[in-house]
């Protein structure tokens, strides 16, 4: 089966509760066919006592749910560590929100790479406040800025 590039997303809001802006975007991607979630949970972290975590399963169109899950947990998404590292990232009076997501519009890009052999190396997230500095610095005129 071709699938694209799978990426686990930890996005932190202020607060407590999954902000439901943040669901009505997922279900919009979902719907355009851009991603496909496999799995989600909110942690919340109220300001006094410890941080709670719900699953929020949510399988789009996997056939045999089971052996996904099975498949996924075999290679740790999320494993134990990730979502230790999502619980210890939320500071009190706060949410976080981890997806797994495959991102569905690249399976036909992903499935060219590894035919001819290729192999992701790294991936970068650039943050907002990076690209926020960067276009600080090179100012409006600069002939890299998008149009």
């Amino acid at each position: 089966m071709e699938r694209g590039p799978i990426e686990v997303i930890v996005l932190s809001f202020p607060g407590i509760g999954r902000p439901d802006g943040v669901d009505a975007a997922v279900d919009a991607m979902r719907e355009v066919g851009d991603i496909r979630l496999i799995s989600a949970m909110t942690i919340t972290r109220p300001l006094q006592g410890a941080a709670e975590v719900e699953q929020v399963a949510a399988y789009d169109d996997v056939g045999d749910v089971t052996a996904d899950i099975v498949a996924y947990a075999a290679v740790g998404m999320p494993n134990a560590d990730a979502v230790d590292a999502a619980v210890n990232s939320v500071t009190p009076g706060s949410t976080a929100v981890l997806f797994v997501v495959e991102h569905v519009w690249a399976v036909g890009f992903a499935a060219e790479v590894r035919a001819a052999g290729g192999k992701l190396v790294d991936s970068v997230r650039l943050t907002e406040e990076l690209l926020d500095a960067a276009e600080r610095v090179l100012g409006e005129d600069s002939p890299s800025r998008p149009n």
